[in-house]
């Protein structure tokens, strides 16, 4: 497992003679992550100063093909002496696994699942040699490696072209050192084994040698290098229904044109070949493939799927976890956050701020009167006698009529009555009435006059005629 940049590098999942492709992951802000595929330049490749410039170069122009038939290139990553290429991750199988499996059992690619990967590598092609720059104008993005390998079947049967960027950085048979050539031959037009100019015709000759072994179910071109090249610049292809009797003549003439010696002999843009196959067979619904694809690779798409899940799982347990942050006291939109320590842990309060100090002062208000009524049912009051009617002018009224029920409005008023208890019940705890009621005053409204005498407030309260039960203000400040 090694960490690139924002991705890490997981397991193998193909090697070839230039790189090879891991499975990866993309990590985000905010715990975003995508499972991509990274390929990775084989050491020998890393360290040419050319290749790297060739390399990065080219990927920067694959980046720009939008097309569903092209696997997109997401970036490209220069870590620790290496080069990696980030590409979009496809749950599928490649072309040359898929002849493969065929091979040697007599056995060939139904025709139009062979014209629906055709026709679809063809339109992927021809959006990238339409490929324009921020200005409009034409990139003139070659392939120059299409072949069986470059070619990916996805289980969600859609067909897809590979590598953009490394074909044409790499050269493929281009001489980056006098005397040194790569390539594959098989599928080498001519005038690019001669070292001629190269075209979007070039591609297209190389599509009409993969056209041919899919509808035959061999190579058509295969031994040592000599041979090949003997074949590839002087032979003569055969007609696939030469091989393979059934195969439509229309099949016959898009092979030809396409594999025509002289470049402009073969059709002049890759859109217009897979026409031309799809008016020669009809090309299979992507549903028709996806279930093709799994009744053929059914068995090593799932083991690979496993696998890959495994891998992502071992890296993210692998993963360290952050600390949840808390979040602050106050917030910037005038919440107030706050952490409270419970039995069990912590716990968040959360509200508008200006509540919180509301919210406190009545939780300590509380509090306090607790107290102090805790505190008076511990001390009981000494016994008082009956309050005076001269005391009612002193009041203020803190208790509904509804305290003491007032009589009847036929009664007759009764007589002042003394209290008989020898002792009075706390002030907090539901204090004691006066059974007295005083007479009314025979003027209406009397104004209240001052008391100049003191003031026993053992009772702190008396009753009205109406049953209000009312304090005196000398009593209030003890």
């Amino acid at each position: 497992m090694k960490k690139i940049g924002s991705y890490v590098l997981l397991g193998d999942i193909a090697s070839g003679g230039m790189a090879s492709v891991h499975l990866g992951r993309m990590s985000g802000a905010a715990g975003f992550t995508r499972t991509v595929a990274i390929k990775r330049l084989h050491p020998q490749y890393a360290r040419d100063p050319e290749f790297v410039s060739m390399f990065l170069d080219e990927a920067r122009l694959a980046a720009r093909v939008r097309h569903p038939n092209v696997v997109p290139t997401l970036d490209v990553v220069a870590a620790d002496g290496e080069l990696f290429l980030v590409m979009e991750y496809v749950e599928g199988e490649s072309l040359s696994r898929l002849l493969h499996r065929f091979a040697g059992k007599n056995e060939r690619l139904p025709l139009p699942i062979v014209a629906s990967v055709l026709a679809g590598t063809l339109h992927g092609l021809h959006a990238a040699h339409e490929a324009k720059g921020d200005y409009g104008e034409s990139l003139d993005i070659v392939h120059r490696d299409v072949s069986p390998q470059n070619m990916m079947v996805g289980a969600d049967g859609m067909v897809r072209v590979l590598d953009f960027g490394i074909a044409k950085a790499a050269g493929r048979f281009h001489t980056t050192r006098e005397g040194t050539v790569k390539g594959k031959l098989p599928y080498m037009a001519p005038e690019h084994i001669r070292g001629q100019a190269v075209s979007r015709r070039t591609d297209i000759y190389a599509a009409g040698v993969v056209l041919w072994e899919c509808l035959v179910g061999e190579r058509l071109f295969h031994g040592d290098e000599a041979h090949i090249l003997e074949r590839v610049l002087l032979g003569t292809i055969p007609a696939p229904s030469s091989k393979i009797p059934g195969i439509p003549p229309a099949l016959d003439t898009v092979v030809a044109r396409a594999t025509a010696r002289a470049p402009s002999e073969r059709y002049e843009t890759a859109a217009d070949m897979a026409q031309a196959i799809e008016r020669a067979v009809r090309p299979a619904l992507a549903s028709e493939i996806a279930q093709w694809l799994d009744w053929v690779a059914g068995h090593s798409l799932k083991v690979r799927a496993a696998r890959a899940a495994e891998q992502l799982q071992s890296d993210s347990d692998s993963d360290l976890k952050a600390p949840p942050v808390l979040s602050p006291l106050v917030d910037p939109v005038n919440e107030s956050t706050t952490m409270l320590r419970t039995p069990t842990g912590w716990a968040r309060f959360r509200g508008r701020s200006r509540l919180v100090p509301a919210a406190v002062l009545v939780a300590l208000l509380g509090g306090g009167a607790t107290v102090l009524a805790m505190r008076s049912a511990a001390s009981p009051s000494a016994s008082a006698p009956a309050p005076s009617s001269d005391d009612t002018s002193r009041v203020a009224t803190l208790a509904p009529a509804s305290a003491v029920a007032p009589p009847p409005a036929s009664a007759a008023p009764e007589e002042p009555r003394p209290v008989a208890s020898s002792k009075a019940s706390p002030v907090a705890s539901s204090p004691p009435v006066a059974s007295a009621r005083p007479t009314p005053s025979p003027t209406p409204n009397p104004k209240p006059r001052p008391q100049v005498k003191r003031v026993d407030c053992t009772i702190p309260f008396t009753v009205n005629a109406q049953g209000e039960r009312t304090y005196r203000r000398e009593c209030l400040g003890r």
